[in-house]
Parts: structure tokens; C-alpha cells; sequence
């Protein structure tokens, strides 16, 4: 009996142990550039799982006689503290603008509902369900073939927004994807900006609001790229699945670091821009990163997070897969901005959730 409780806290050790330096390496993630070192970026992903395990830890010690092991989650849990708050909402703060608001919406379309007609097309449907002030759309699509849905019949569906950016590559002749921005307001200064991406970028116009000017920056950076061959196994014996699990887990680490890598330099980028502006700014879009990123940190630095700023002991999942979330899509906004009434509508109209809230100043 001595035996196996040995036995137990020792494995209990070993893994809380284990949990302490993940955690610690994930929150290196934040200040350590991707194209110097990437491997703490890649413990960002599961930390959720890894604050929860630490937590465990430190209660199944409080069981055994070593209660003072406790002290080694806790200790590392109170160090992380920062990266934690940037993870969960903890508190609303009282909003107190002087009574103008915006109300913005940001959606990762999916290809615009894969380019169904407008009376099918449940994100268009949503969009002028919502009535918001600006939209900011990435993974926009239309399409030249009068099959699927075409640009002008999205202008026409969403005839309440009479101004807009639209932007976009076009592929194979026919497809035209990129990013878009429908506003009641508006919109000066329409600008694209490049990266070394088939498929990403990010735009900057300005939104004129009366006498008020604000910069808007509509973003979609680098994905990582993972397929559902990259995710699946399809083999049949013992040593097919070592070889395959080998070849599955370099593949994704690859890709993961490639991305990493790439988001970086697009964060410095629009980071400079940011600076750079003589307006109030509202940074939005799928970042493809969670809280406790470089790329989070490069882009939130000076600036609110409208979900932590109004929404209380929440996670905040953007995106849900598999039965994992993940927060990597965002609403960022100068100090003048007063964050209100974060939402997240669960809807599967995308493999992303929109966001969207009020913006008072």
C-alpha cells in the first residue's frame, strides 16, 4: 500500500512538473519572436488544457500528504497571472462614453457560406439580421460564375450599407477572395496591406463618423494551413501508425511553425501602422492566434480587447473544432473607445464564430 502511494505521487510529481513547464514556456510564447525560437509559440494552442492541469495538480497535492506541493502549481499559476487574464474575461468594466457608439461586427465567413445565392446564404442573412454599423468580413467570396453568388448581388442584398471596401485576389479567373468592409459611414483612405501570402492580407481605410475620424483595420493573417489529411490517420497495423504518426506530427509542426513565423512579421507590420495613425483605431479580424501569442502581444500592446473589457469569466472560443476552442478572433480599440456588450453567436454558418459589440466614445 505504502508502495503504490509512493508510486502515485511520484507519477503526480513527474506530471505536475511537466504542466509547470509547459506553462511557463507558453507564456515565453508572448515576448520570444517565432523566427528566433517557436517552440514556446506551439504551447500557446493547448493552454487552457495546461492552466486546468496545474489547477488540478495543485488540489489532488491537498489529497496527500505532501500538501506543500501545492505551492508548485500555485507558484506558477501566480506567475502566469497576465497571460491568464488575457485568456478569460474576469471582469466587466462599466463603459462611460460620452453617448456616440458604433457597433461593430467581425466575421470569418468560410467563403461566404461557400458562395450560396443570397436567399440561401445564411452569413448574408445574419450580416443585415444584425443591423450593425460596420461589418468586417474576412474569407469573403464571390464569384464571376453567375452560379454561385456575385458581387453586385451582395451589394444589392445589403443595400443599408452604402459604403464599402471590398478586396480581393482572384483565382482561377472566377473565384474573388479576400477581405471586405460594409459601413454606414464613410470609409477614406482605402489601402491594402501586402504580405508574402497567397491568401492573406489586411486593409486600413478610415471611417468618418460625423466629425469624428477612425482608423479601421480589417485582418485576416496567416493560417495555419492544416487539412483534414493533416488531422486524420488511415492506416491499419501497428508500424503503419508509428510511420504515419511521424509523418502527421512533422507535417503539422512544420506548417504551425511556417505560420507562426509568417504571423509575426504581419503583426510588427500592422503594429507600425498602428502607430503610425493620427486617428483612434479599431483593429479587427481573425488573427489566427490565441491570447498568449507574440502576435497578440504585438497587436493588443496600448490598445482594449472589447471581449475583456465587457465580458466576465468567460473563454471567449472564436473558433470550435473537434470538440477544442480556440480565441484567435478579435475586436481591438484605442483607449477613447469604451467596449460594451461583447457578443459571440454560436451559429454555424462558418467554421468561425462572428463577434461583435458596442463601441462607445
Amino acid at each position: 500500500m505504502k508502495l503504490t502511494r509512493h508510486i502515485l505521487r511520484l507519477l503526480l510529481l513527474i506530471i505536475n512538473i511537466a504542466a509547470v513547464i509547459c506553462l511557463l514556456l507558453a507564456n515565453l510564447g508572448q515576448f520570444i519572436r517565432p523566427t528566433l525560437l517557436s517552440l514556446p509559440s506551439l504551447f500557446g494552442i493547448g493552454y487552457e488544457w495546461i492552466v486546468a492541469c496545474n489547477i488540478i495538480c495543485a488540489l489532488l497535492w491537498l489529497f496527500t500528504e505532501r500538501k506543500s506541493r501545492t505551492l508548485i502549481s500555485l507558484t506558477a499559476l501566480l506567475l502566469s497571472w497576465i497571460p491568464i487574464s488575457h485568456t478569460i474575461g474576469f471582469s466587466r468594466k462599466e463603459a462611460t462614453g460620452t453617448g456616440k457608439q458604433l457597433r461593430i461586427v467581425s466575421y470569418n465567413t468560410q467563403r461566404l457560406d461557400y458562395c450560396q445565392k443570397p436567399g440561401k446564404n445564411k452569413v448574408l442573412q445574419y450580416i443585415q439580421e444584425q443591423d450593425a454599423d460596420i461589418v468586417c468580413l474576412q474569407e469573403f467570396e464571390t464569384n464571376k460564375n453567375p452560379q454561385f453568388i456575385t458581387l453586385p448581388e451582395v451589394k444589392q442584398y445589403l443595400t443599408h450599407y452604402p459604403y464599402s471596401y471590398i478586396d480581393y485576389k482572384i483565382y482561377k479567373k472566377k473565384r474573388q477572395y479576400g477581405l471586405a468592409v460594409f459601413s454606414k459611414y464613410p470609409l477614406l483612405n482605402k489601402q491594402t496591406l501586402h504580405y508574402e501570402s497567397q491568401t492573406n492580407i489586411s486593409d486600413r481605410c478610415d471611417v468618418v463618423v460625423g466629425t469624428d475620424t477612425f482608423r479601421l483595420f480589417n485582418n485576416h493573417l496567416q493560417s495555419n494551413r492544416l487539412t483534414q489529411q493533416d488531422l486524420s490517420l488511415s492506416v491499419s497495423g501497428t508500424e503503419e501508425l508509428s510511420t504515419e504518426l511521424k509523418q502527421t506530427a512533422n507535417t503539422i509542426g512544420h506548417k504551425l511553425i511556417d505560420a507562426y513565423r509568417y504571423r509575426a512579421d504581419q503583426a510588427q507590420y500592422i503594429r507600425q501602422e498602428i502607430c503610425a495613425s493620427p486617428y483612434p483605431v479599431i483593429v479587427c479580424g481573425d488573427m489566427n492566434d490565441v491570447p498568449v501569442s507574440y502576435v497578440y502581444r504585438t497587436l493588443s500592446k496600448g490598445l482594449k480587447d472589447s471581449f475583456l473589457e465587457s465580458t466576465s469569466w468567460q473563454t471567449g472560443h472564436t473558433l470550435y473544432k473537434k470538440g477544442l476552442g480556440v480565441r484567435i478572433d478579435y475586436i481591438l480599440c484605442s483607449p477613447q473607445f469604451y467596449p460594451t456588450d461583447f457578443r459571440i453567436d454560436k451559429v454555424d454558418y462558418s467554421d468561425h464564430y462572428p463577434i461583435s459589440c458596442v463601441l462607445q466614445y
